[in-house]
C-alpha cells in the first residue's frame, strides 16, 4: 500500500515540476515549401507531358487547357522546346508560390488560408494528425509513396489502391465493358472529359481501362490510401469513406465486415506493354511508286493513269502529269519515273520532307 502511495505522490511531483505543457501535443512542425513545389511539379509533368520528354510545350498545356495556355503563353515561350522540369521548380522558387497560400508565412496551412478552394470536410482529411492545421507531418503522409506488402499473403497501399481504382470503374463504368468511355466521363466531369481522357488514356483507344486508371492515380505524388485511412490502421471503414455510395462500398467489400481490406484486394491492374515505336526505314519515291501501282492500278497494266492518281489526289494537275508521261501515252510507268527522278531535284529519302526532328517516326 505504501508503495502505491509512493508512486501517486511521485507522478504528481513530476507533473508539478514539468508543467504541463511536457504533455501537450506536439508543436506543428512547418512544411518546407521545396517539398510542395517537388509535388507540383511531379503533377504538372504528370498531365502536360504528354510525350514523356521532359518537357511542357504550350502545345501541351492547349491541349488540355487552352485558357492556361494563353495565360501561361509568355513563360512557356521563352523555351523553343518547352520548360524542363528544373525550370518550372527554379520558377517557383523564384516566385516564392508557397506565400500565395501560406499567407502568414509560418510555415503551416490553415484552413483559413484555403477556404476559398477547398471544403472543410477536405481540409479534415488532409489534416491527418488533427492538429487544425496541414503541417510537414501531413505532408508526409499525404505524399508517401505507395508500399507492396514484403510478407506472403499480406497486401500494402498498392493492394488497397486496388480497391479503390476498381471502385471508381464501378461508379463511371455505367456500360460495364470494362472501361470507362468519353461519354461516361462527361457525365461527371462535363467539359473536362476530353481532357480527362487525353492524359489517362495511355493508348489512344479513346477509352480509359482499369490499368490505366490505376497507373494514373499511382503515379500522382498524393497518397490516395493514407488520405482515405484516417486511423493508419491498413483498412479503410465505412465511416472513413462515407461519401461512398453504399452499394459501391459493398460490392468491394467482398467478405462483408465493414471495412476494405487485404481480403478485399483484387488483383493489381497491369497494363500491356506498349511496344517501342519502330524508325521508319529510308523511303524513296521509287518506293512510293511500287506501293501506289499495287493499290492504285486498278487495270493491272503495271502503270499509273490519271485517272487512277487522281483516286487519292483530286487536285492533280493534267499538265503535271503529262510532264512526267514522256511518251505521252497517258500512263506513268516506272521507267518515265525513274528518268524524272534523275533530272529533277528530289531527295532519295522523301521521309527528310515531314520528318523535322529527324528521328524517322
Amino acid at each position: 500500500m505504501r508503495a502505491k502511495q509512493i508512486l501517486v505522490v511521485t507522478i504528481f511531483s513530476l507533473l508539478f515540476v514539468l508543467g504541463p505543457g511536457a504533455f501537450a501535443a506536439p508543436k506543428p512542425c512547418p512544411i518546407n515549401s521545396a517539398d510542395v513545389y517537388d509535388t507540383i511539379t511531379d503533377i504538372a509533368f504528370l498531365i502536360f507531358d504528354h510525350d514523356d520528354n521532359g518537357y511542357i510545350t504550350s502545345e501541351e498545356v492547349s491541349a488540355i487547357s487552352p485558357e492556361l495556355a494563353q495565360s501561361a503563353g509568355s513563360y512557356l515561350s521563352k523555351w523553343e522546346n518547352g520548360i524542363s522540369r528544373w525550370w518550372f521548380h527554379r520558377i517557383m522558387e523564384t516566385l516564392n508560390l508557397f506565400n500565395y497560400v501560406d499567407k502568414n508565412r509560418n510555415g503551416l496551412i490553415e484552413f483559413e488560408e484555403v477556404e476559398e478552394f477547398i471544403p472543410e470536410d477536405i481540409f479534415a482529411y488532409l489534416d491527418m494528425n488533427d492538429n487544425s492545421v496541414i503541417d510537414c507531418e501531413d505532408w508526409a503522409r499525404i505524399t508517401a509513396p505507395y508500399t507492396s506488402s514484403d510478407v506472403e499473403g499480406g497486401c500494402g497501399t498498392l493492394d488497397l489502391l486496388a480497391i479503390i481504382v476498381n471502385g471508381g470503374m464501378t461508379f463511371v463504368d455505367l456500360t460495364n465493358d470494362g472501361y470507362i468511355s468519353q461519354t461516361e466521363i462527361a457525365l461527371l466531369a462535363d467539359e473536362y472529359a476530353d481532357p480527362i481522357l487525353l492524359i489517362i488514356d495511355r493508348d489512344g483507344d479513346d477509352k480509359i481501362s482499369e490499368a490505366e486508371l490505376f497507373s494514373f492515380i499511382e503515379a500522382i505524388p498524393i497518397n490516395i490510401v493514407n488520405v482515405l485511412d484516417r486511423n493508419g490502421d491498413g483498412a479503410i471503414q465505412k465511416d472513413e469513406v462515407s461519401f461512398v455510395p453504399d452499394l459501391v462500398f459493398m460490392a468491394l467489400d467482398k467478405n462483408h465486415d465493414n471495412q476494405l481490406d487485404c481480403e478485399d484486394a483484387p488483383k493489381i491492374p497491369v497494363e500491356e506493354p506498349i511496344e517501342d515505336a519502330c524508325p521508319l526505314p529510308e523511303i524513296g519515291i521509287m518506293e512510293v511508286f511500287d506501293l501506289a501501282v499495287t493499290w492504285l492500278d486498278t487495270n493491272g497494266d503495271g502503270a499509273l493513269s490519271l485517272d487512277e492518281l487522281r483516286a487519292i489526289y483530286t487536285g492533280l494537275e493534267e499538265e503535271w502529269f503529262k510532264t512526267i508521261d514522256l511518251n505521252r501515252d497517258g500512263r506513268l510507268s516506272r521507267n518515265e519515273l525513274s528518268i524524272f527522278v534523275a533530272l529533277a531535284p528530289i531527295p532519295g529519302d522523301l521521309l527528310s520532307l515531314i520528318d523535322s526532328n529527324g528521328d524517322r517516326l
